[in-house]
């Protein structure tokens, strides 16, 4: 019998990974709340807006019905924005008879109360409904999956036997997947690294060449550990695929939407306006906030994304905000420091 996965979205995130089961001959239900969105799915096998060209399995369909998609599977991918996850698990919730393994795609965190998207997963959706919750993460732009290049993932769980049960589910010949524990550190990891995508589309955008770039992609990454030492994370995190990994590619990519948005904006757009232009949410946005005022509020030493939140928050120029980083304090670099 064909296994059977159920993706909550449909967007551009949630159509490579439909690829990615259909190419195991799996199954796959996408769920929507754009009935023209999944006419498209279903009649045409094109998801255009997101992928012009693409054309995907007949293995893959899609529902407007939380329900038919719900009772379709043992695994529910979440593939929606972080800004949307509480009430759409809220809605999950309502609607289910058994319990499900709950895989997290999306990275951010709630700005409201600077929550991790698995807490609210698990505050949600009532404990005897959940086998589990997974976060998926690590350095994985859409557009590369849908093209099939080798691609390097971490599936991350308290409970190591179901990472490593996604660890399998997921893996096929161009996704690779490893396992972790450190459920905080991967998800401080995955929000902090989209503010830095932002910072760098902006100093790339301003006409800052490659040292400029290394520079802050490196003394971003000792914000991302001193914040998430503070958070609880493990070390080892940040130097592996859900840290210095998936920092690369969102900080140097034109794929990203924080860099792209970044870089519109060191070209001299409006930021909201920058904002408006993206096909997804911009995730930084909201990381900004969250991380910013957390940082603030517990005293932990942050320029880089202090800078961006003034940028977003508080209309400062951004040739502002690079001189201050640049004429802050001397110091000796330490990990964390």
């Amino acid at each position: 019998m064909k296994e059977k996965i159920t993706i909550v979205g449909a967007g551009c995130f949630a159509t490579a990974i439909a690829q990615i089961f259909s190419d195991k001959d799996y199954e796959v239900i996408m769920y929507t709340t754009f009935p023209d969105q999944a006419k498209e799915i279903n009649d045409n096998k094109t998801n255009k807006y997101y992928f012009e060209h693409l054309v995907l399995s007949k293995l893959v369909k899609a529902t407007t019905l939380l329900d038919e998609a719900l009772s379709f599977s043992n695994y529910i991918v979440l593939a929606v924005p972080s800004e949307s996850m509480r009430e759409v698990c809220h809605k999950i919730n309502e609607k289910l008879i058994n319990p499900k393994i709950f895989i997290n795609v999306a990275k951010g965190l709630e700005p409201q109360t600077n929550k991790m998207l698995s807490e609210i997963i698990e505050e949600e959706i009532d404990e005897k409904q959940r086998k589990g919750t997974v976060i998926l993460s690590g350095p994985s732009h859409a557009e590369e999956i849908i093209e099939r290049h080798f691609t390097a993932i971490i599936s991350v769980c308290n409970d190591g036997k179901i990472a490593k049960e996604i660890q399998n589910l997921f893996s096929n010949k161009y996704i690779r997947v490893y396992t972790s524990n450190d459920i905080i550190g991967v998800q401080i990891a995955a929000s902090v690294k989209n503010i830095l995508a932002v910072a760098s589309g902006i100093i790339t955008g301003m006409g800052y060449g490659d040292n400029t770039r290394a520079a802050l992609i490196t003394r971003g990454l000792a914000e991302m550990v001193r914040y998430g030492i503070r958070k609880g994370a493990k070390m080892n995190t940040f130097f592996g695929l859900a840290g210095i990994g998936d920092l690369i590619v969102t900080a140097t990519s034109h794929h990203s939407r924080n860099f792209q948005v970044g870089y519109k904006i060191g070209q001299g757009m409006d930021v909201k306006q920058a904002i408006m232009e993206s096909k997804t949410v911009v995730e930084g946005v909201r990381a900004t906030e969250a991380v910013y005022l957390d940082s603030k509020t517990n005293d932990i030493d942050m320029p880089i994304t202090k800078g961006i939140y003034k940028i977003f928050f508080e209309e400062y120029n951004p040739n502002q905000i690079m001189e201050n980083i640049i004429i802050r304090k001397l110091k000796a670099e330490e990990i964390g420091s």
